[in-house]
C-alpha cells in the first residue's frame, strides 16, 4: 500500500495499492501520475501487507525535493528548495541546471553541498534573446545503494522570467549587415510592445508590436533618406510596470 501525503504538508493518506505475487530483489516501480511537483513537496511510505491483509513491515519515508526562484535583481536570481529525505547514506550533491529557449542543457550550471537549500544564479553573462529561463535541482545519492547505483532525484522545473534588459543602436546603415533596426534584447520578459519610428517632422513611418520585427529602413517601399529619425517603445515589463523608451537613430548610407 502506498501513502502519500498532499503538496506541502507531513500527514500521509492512503493513495494506493500495488499487488505484488512473488518476492524480488529488483525494484518496484510507481509513477505517480496525480502528484503535481510545483504545488510542494510531497511525502511517501510503503506500507507492505500479507495476503490476509496483515500489515508486514513499513518502509521509511520519502521526501520530495520542491523548488521555487525569485528574482532578486536584473542580474540575479534565487533559488531555494527543501531537503531531499529517503535514502539512508543521504544526499551528495545538489546539481543545478538551468534551461534557456527550451533546450536541455548538456551539464549542470553548479553543485552544492548537501546541506545547502538555497542558490544564487548570476545571470549577467547571458546573452542574446531570452522569453525565460527554467530551473530545476537534481539530487545524488551519497552511496551505492543495495541494488548497486546511486539514486537520482529531481525536484519540480520552476519558471521564471527576468526582467527585460534592452538597448537601441545609435546608427543604422539599411541593406548594410546588420538589416534591421530595433531593440536589442537580453530577455524577452513583458508584454505590450509597441515600437515606432518617426522622421523629423513628426510622421510616424514605422510600427510594430511584434517583439521580434524592426524597422528595415523604408517608408512605402523606398529607402529612406540619410538622417536622424526617432523612436518611440513602450512594454510593460514583468512586475506590472509600464516601461517607456524615447530616442534617435542615424541613417547613414
Amino acid at each position: 500500500a502506498i501513502w502519500r501525503s498532499e503538496p506541502g504538508e507531513n500527514d500521509l493518506y492512503y493513495l494506493k495499492t500495488i499487488h505484488v505475487n512473488t518476492l524480488t530483489e529488483r525494484p518496484v516501480r510507481l509513477t505517480d501520475t496525480s502528484a503535481d511537483g510545483s504545488k510542494g513537496f510531497y511525502k511517501y511510505k510503503v506500507k507492505v501487507m500479507d495476503s490476509c491483509g496483515h500489515k508486514w513491515i513499513e518502509s521509511n519515508e520519502l521526501k520530495t525535493i520542491h523548488l521555487g526562484v525569485n528574482i532578486l535583481d536584473k542580474n540575479h536570481n534565487l533559488l531555494r528548495w527543501n531537503l531531499f529525505k529517503g535514502w539512508g547514506s543521504g544526499v551528495a550533491q545538489y546539481y543545478i541546471y538551468r534551461m534557456e529557449n527550451n533546450v536541455e542543457p548538456l551539464a549542470p550550471i553548479d553543485s552544492v553541498w548537501r546541506n545547502r537549500t538555497e542558490y544564487t544564479d548570476d545571470i549577467s553573462a547571458i546573452a542574446g534573446s531570452v522569453e525565460s529561463l527554467v530551473y530545476w535541482v537534481l539530487a545524488v545519492e551519497r552511496k551505492v545503494n543495495d541494488y548497486g547505483f546511486k539514486e537520482k532525484s529531481n525536484s519540480n522545473r520552476a519558471t521564471v522570467t527576468p526582467e527585460s534588459d534592452v538597448y537601441f543602436p545609435n546608427a543604422f546603415k539599411p541593406g548594410g549587415t546588420e538589416s534591421l533596426f530595433k531593440p536589442v534584447f537580453r530577455f524577452l520578459g513583458g508584454t505590450n510592445y509597441l515600437f515606432q519610428i518617426y522622421n523629423r517632422w513628426g510622421q510616424l513611418i514605422f510600427e510594430t508590436t511584434d517583439k521580434l520585427a524592426g524597422w528595415d529602413g523604408t517608408y512605402k517601399g523606398a529607402y529612406v533618406q540619410q538622417g536622424v529619425y526617432i523612436y518611440k517603445f513602450q512594454y510593460r515589463d514583468v512586475f506590472g510596470n509600464s516601461v517607456n523608451r524615447q530616442g534617435t537613430v542615424t541613417v547613414i548610407y
